[in-house]
């Protein structure tokens, strides 16, 4: 509330959502999706604990204007997502490389996930839910960019093992994938957000520009111009008189619309004197003054939903008639709380009261299924095994692989012939897919049969018909070991 950017900073520094932000990352490049759900949880809960704290904090305080260090944070744009990237990338380099561990402070500095939750609570006190969305659209914009940029860092950097990598690349982009689709999604209001800034600006220098040359050589100061909609307030102090107001309004047509109202206000100082001579512009009408009215009554009504999502893109207010057009998704509150709404806040009647919905659907990326890392390894040990049988198998010895079995324990082939083969070439390309090869637990059993099916079979059945491994003559190479890796 003292609009102190030291104490920005300071909460910037803190920073506690960085580490599970960072996890999210780190999951996502390494495709481990549950445990990137875990610490995407980690950071929506702490989400609300900031936003419910700032809150608290800002119910305790006194009430006032809000400070411009709060309002600098309700307008995000494109800006800030280039921020967050550039800041995303470089603390996921920094967690990568242990000697860099001292610029993590400067990375909390710049990325500033805090004070943007902190705004959402303090501006919700305040009755202000425009500015609160603002306020968490550039928290998501800059959680968005952080995942993605770091993502893609901790993959050229090489944190993930290259055999893994090379194992689980469609899943590695698959999440590569998630994070920029929610980057893009976040991108889409932050581009119009710059667009609109662009042509606020672009009004303002052609506005100011009018008014300039309407002023002409007369010894007058343009202190301040103000554009509201239609509205466009304009502040001059000097020993001049101003001129006529009429004359400025058609300077103003092709730049603001027809219906441009312009207020002139005029500070006349005598420099012989120092005397002040101030013409006072003219209260807002009632009309004026109950259309702002209602535009903060319906954004109450349409809060009153919990739907963040909705929001007003057009009102037309007069005294007897409310028209709006409401965008998003989801369904607005009943049109009746709004008009009970108006009726008991501002005592108001009204003759017309329509709320349109425009009712939009977001876009989600497209999840397909994805092997697990499991099957796919289940999948190699088959096609080694069927590989080899067909090598080996001849005419006088045709041999089949009858099963082939994942376990806690190891890997279990059944293979059955007339004379028992020679085992080593199988034994070495199973133990090929392990990492490190002698971790491997392989038990490769043989069965004797006089009559064979030399084709063979495209679906396994389970080896049901095999007798008990005690009564099986041991294997003839098989060798033995300790732990089987994970998948």
């Amino acid at each position: 509330d003292a609009d102190s950017p030291a104490l920005v900073i300071g909460a910037m520094l803190i920073a506690p959502l960085m580490a599970p932000v960072m996890g999210v990352a780190a999951s996502l490049s390494m495709a481990l999706f549950r445990r990137a759900l875990r610490s995407l949880i980690i950071v929506a809960v702490a989400t609300g604990v900031a936003v419910l704290l700032g809150y608290l904090v800002a119910s305790l305080l006194p009430n006032g204007p809000l400070p411009g260090e709060v309002l600098a944070r309700t307008r995000p744009d494109f800006r800030d997502l280039i921020v967050g990237l550039a800041a995303g990338g470089a603390g996921a380099y920094a967690t990568v490389r242990s000697d860099m561990s001292s610029s993590l402070p400067g990375v909390a500095v710049a990325v500033a996930l805090v004070p943007p939750l902190c705004v959402v609570g303090y501006t919700l006190e305040a009755g202000q839910p425009s500015l609160a969305r603002g306020a968490f659209l550039l928290y998501a914009a800059n959680l968005a960019a952080i995942v993605f940029a770091g993502v893609v860092v901790f993959v050229i950097t090489g944190l993930i093992p290259q055999r893994r990598l090379a194992r689980m690349t469609p899943r590695v982009i698959l999440g590569t994938a998630l994070a920029a689709a929610v980057l893009v999604v976040m991108a889409i209001p932050l581009g119009r957000a710059s667009a609109s800034a662009f042509a606020d600006a672009r009004i303002y220098q052609q506005t100011y520009d009018q008014v300039d040359e309407w002023v002409g050589e007369r010894s007058l100061e343009i202190s301040e111009i103000e554009i509201d909609g239609n509205r466009v307030s304009v502040q001059l102090r000097g020993t001049d008189l101003a001129p006529f107001t009429e004359e400025l309004r058609p300077r103003l047509l092709a730049i603001i619309g027809p219906n441009v109202e312009v207020d002139v206000r005029s500070v006349q100082t005598n420099e012989a004197e120092r005397e002040e001579v101030e013409i006072i512009v003219p209260e807002p009408t009632d009309e004026e003054t109950f259309a702002l009215d209602v535009a903060d009554l319906v954004d109450r009504w349409l809060l009153s939903t919990g739907n963040l999502d909705l929001e007003v893109t057009e009102l037309s207010v007069t005294l007897k008639e409310v028209r709006g057009v409401i965008e998003g998704p989801g369904q607005p509150p009943n049109i009746a709380d709004l008009e009970a709404l108006i009726f008991n806040e501002l005592h108001a009647n009204l003759d017309v009261l329509t709320m349109e919905l425009i009712a939009t659907v977001p876009l989600l990326p497209v999840v397909e299924d994805v092997v697990t890392p499991e099957e796919l390894f289940e999948a190699q040990v088959r096609e080694v095994a069927f590989g080899w049988a067909s090598a080996t198998a001849d005419s006088n010895n045709p041999i089949v692989v009858v099963a082939v079995e994942l376990t806690t324990e190891g890997v279990i082939v059944d293979v059955t012939g007339p004379r028992t083969p020679t085992i080593d070439e199988l034994d070495a390309e199973l133990r090929a897919l392990f990492t490190p090869p002698e971790e491997a637990v392989l038990i490769i059993r043989y069965v004797p049969r006089r009559v064979l099916d030399t084709t063979p079979p495209t679906t396994l059945p389970p080896p049901t018909t095999l007798p008990p491994p005690t009564t099986l003559p041991p294997p003839t190479t098989t060798p033995t070991a300790t732990t089987l890796p994970a998948g």
